[in-house]
């Protein structure tokens, strides 16, 4: 339930019995860890808040800073969190004209932080360097200008409809995906569903990569991709996967241009692999 400031951290604490065989924490790793949007560590994630919070976030007058409400993902120590703010919320900070950090922390008895489990809203001098405080800078505040930091998480879910017609009745995020029973592609931008731009382009990549550096006890190496044409200023999507039988490998991309992209490729106890990659670019 709800706290008196509004505040739920999800999941709240629970034993493992009998009855319940399981732990907050064994739900935390399964469930949270599968929703947020992942950070290239196999449980950790993206701390964000959920795409449709208010814009702007955090407001403020004077000495006061409101948090509108919404809902997010916070990773701290090392662990995923969900969390909601049920309605808006008050904080003070001690002057009007400095600098502030507003951030959303977490305590967690069972991991070793704080004195129960629970979600907080503090401001922070602003010279606080991220890596000190344990939740999510949601907002800066600077002589009572309030700037919003978080990053917006979407939900890439793909919404397939039977119609065009069908479609249309649809309301969503800015950016939303969708597709008709034939296949089209549709995008939702500034409330109207438009066509998508069909494959840009595609290809198929082959060679050796050899490692590069060591990920979470994992071997990768970076494959880059020259683009036949320049997408210029176009705002592009990559789907990549790799065509290796029986070897366990998989590709993430690493870095875009206009031009072009590298993609990571990631080998299980290999330091060099063999390796075909089919590549699509599409507008986005």
């Amino acid at each position: 339930m709800a706290d008196s400031n509004g505040f739920v951290l999800h999941p709240l604490a629970s034993d493992g019995t009998t009855d319940v065989p399981y732990t907050a924490a064994d739900y935390r790793m399964a469930v949270n860890s599968i929703q947020a949007a992942p950070d290239g560590t196999p449980f950790g994630g993206l701390s964000g808040i959920r795409a449709g919070s208010p814009s702007p976030l955090v407001s403020c007058d004077g000495t006061t800073v409101t948090i509108a409400a919404h809902a997010g993902w916070i990773c701290a120590f090392g662990r995923m969190y969900s969390y909601a703010i049920t309605r808006d919320y008050e904080l003070r900070i001690p002057t009007s004209t400095g600098s502030y950090k507003i951030a959303l922390t977490a305590d967690d008895k069972a991991a070793g932080h704080g004195d129960g489990e629970k979600l907080s809203a503090t401001a922070y001098p602003a010279t606080t360097p991220d890596s000190q405080i344990p939740g999510m800078v949601i907002a800066r505040i600077d002589a009572g200008v309030a700037s919003d930091t978080a990053l917006t998480l979407q939900t890439d879910m793909l919404i397939t409809a039977p119609s065009l017609d069908r479609l249309k009745t649809v309301s969503g995020i800015e950016g939303q995906r969708a597709a008709l029973a034939d296949g089209t592609e549709y995008a939702l931008r500034n409330g109207v569903w438009v066509p998508r731009t069909q494959f840009s382009q595609s290809g198929t990549w082959e060679g050796t990569v050899t490692k590069e550096n060591t990920w979470y006890g994992y071997n990768f190496g970076i494959v880059h991709i020259e683009l036949d044409t320049n997408m210029g200023n176009t705002d592009y999507e990559i789907f990549a996967q790799p065509m290796q039988g029986e070897v366990i490998s998989w590709v993430t991309v690493k870095s875009r241009s206009v031009d072009g992209f590298d993609l990571r490729a990631t080998m299980a106890g290999m330091d060099s692999m063999d390796l075909r990659i089919f590549w699509e670019v599409r507008a986005a």
